[in-house]
């Protein structure tokens, strides 16, 4: 098998390297138990994770940790998913404007609008600056 990036699903043995790159254990778990846990791997080395969970029939992102890089592919294999289980969005919290996930075709979404259970999960975040992306799919 080539050294590529590769995408696969998080695995309890992935937990505490990725609670030291900021994961919640908690939710990974729950995302695992609902098959909407991933991971991004390089070389056997585990450089990013995403964890999902559906509110108000969108797939919310409710956790993206490690390399920016990671990240951008995890968010692909996210809108792949999303496509897939025919979700008609995928919600993300971003800490700031970021030109690769507008070229994606995320929104910034007023989170007074937000249906109740989308608005609860974005309502999670212990960072007030973080802004609501949106891709309608």
């Amino acid at each position: 098998m080539p050294n590529e990036a590769r995408i696969r699903p998080l695995t309890a043995d992935d937990l505490a390297h990725l609670a030291m790159l900021g994961l919640d254990q908690t939710i990974a778990i729950r995302a695992m138990a609902q098959d909407m846990a991933w991971v991004m791997e390089e070389k056997g080395k585990v450089l990013a994770a995403a964890t999902a969970r559906l509110a108000d029939g969108t797939v919310f992102l409710d956790g993206l940790v490690g390399e920016a890089s990671g990240q951008l592919l995890l968010i692909d294999h996210a809108i792949a998913y999303a496509r897939w289980s025919y979700a008609p969005a995928l919600t993300l919290l971003a800490s700031h404007e970021d030109a690769s996930l507008e070229d994606r075709g995320f929104v910034g979404v007023d989170p007074e609008r937000l249906p109740p259970s989308l608005g609860a999960a974005a309502a999670t975040s212990q960072d007030a600056l973080q802004k609501v992306l949106m891709k309608r799919l």
